[in-house]
């Protein structure tokens, strides 16, 4: 495994590494002055190195299962990064196929395509696999694993929030509810903190500092730790919970399973809602009922106040019209003057 490090009264970093041709060990000048860089060139010698590129040349007959195993092993993905890789390459081969590269064309990419649209998945979830694909096979012509990329990306497309009625809210809430008490908590947990639904799976009962109605919570779109307050209608649910002493909450480790008794519940309610727009209506709903935007920027733990600016665009119609005629009525001149 090639290793950067900088000597001593240098300016410039080295990479040192085992050469199994003269089985001994070898440095080289990373040419940088950066250590990011260079922990970077370091990373794709190792590449290099483990696929023995650095002294033959690859024919363009390895099959996409076995490249992408390549790519996976030797990119330093996150746990994250790993299982999304992971799944695309599954989508790809079971769509077109785990051929040679030099059978692929770019009718597969079509087929792929199409693969998607027929599940009705959404412009933006093509939009991400395809993002993965192309960069994978950027790094398959890198490496002389392919001669071209064939893949065409998606292009994403701007959403607008999409929130649950309050009727249908309610609604949803007492199927859980007349049915299975932990479901209920799992969802109206969910709402209240406004999670995604990763985060709920994965948040701890010593996260929760009840002293000082905060929460501490692994951002695991943002890769960080947010404080965050906790409201006292989340505070109220989560003390008449039945929770853990320490630990985490819920117990399920697989989201396909909550996805599919989420989808029960639409089947049965003939609704057509996703999990994710719990944490839309429940931000919504906070925007609505008159919380300062910077406040919920930081409930919601967005990093582009744009995003929490989204919110305050679907504030009740009605609520608003109600308050633009009430401020026109204060500003009539009063005629008995």
């Amino acid at each position: 495994m090639a290793r950067a490090y900088l000597p001593k009264n240098s300016k410039t970093f080295r990479i040192k590494f085992y050469d199994k041709e003269i089985k001994r060990g070898r440095t080289i000048s990373a040419h940088t002055k950066d250590i990011v860089t260079a922990h970077k060139k370091a990373k794709e010698l190792t590449a290099r190195m483990e696929l023995n590129l650095h002294t033959t040349k690859r024919n363009y007959t390895e099959r996409f299962s076995n490249a992408s195993a390549f790519y996976i092993a030797n990119n330093g993905l996150s746990r994250k990064g790993n299982a999304q890789y992971k799944l695309v390459t599954r989508k790809w081969i079971e769509a077109c196929g785990d051929k040679f590269f030099n059978q692929y064309t770019e009718r597969d990419n079509l087929l792929f395509i199409n693969s998607l649209t027929v599940r009705n998945l959404a412009q933006n979830t093509k939009a991400n696999y395809t993002r993965h694909l192309s960069v994978m096979f950027n790094w398959f012509i890198k490496y002389k694993f392919a001669e071209k990329n064939i893949i065409d990306k998606a292009k994403r497309v701007k959403t607008n929030v999409k929130i649950i009625p309050k009727e249908d809210l309610e609604e949803i809430f007492i199927h859980f509810q007349q049915r299975n008490k932990t479901h209920y908590e799992l969802f109206k947990f969910t709402y209240l903190m406004a999670f995604r639904i990763s985060e709920t799976l994965n948040i701890k009962t010593e996260q929760f500092d009840l002293e000082n109605n905060i929460v501490y919570v692994d951002n695991t779109k943002g890769k960080r730790i947010d404080v965050i307050p906790l409201p006292q209608d989340a505070r109220e649910f989560f003390l008449a919970m039945n929770k853990p002493v320490s630990g985490r909450i819920f117990a399920w480790k697989n989201y396909d399973a909550i996805k599919g008794i989420w989808q029960r519940m639409n089947e049965s309610l003939n609704f057509n809602y996703n999990i994710h727009q719990l944490r839309k209506t429940r931000g919504s709903d906070l925007a609505n009922r008159g919380v300062k935007p910077l406040f919920l920027q930081n409930f919601m733990r967005h990093t582009d106040s744009r995003v929490t600016q989204e919110y305050y665009v679907l504030i009740d119609l009605r609520k608003a019209t109600k308050d633009i005629d009430a401020a026109l009525k204060d500003d009539e001149p009063d005629d008995k003057i």
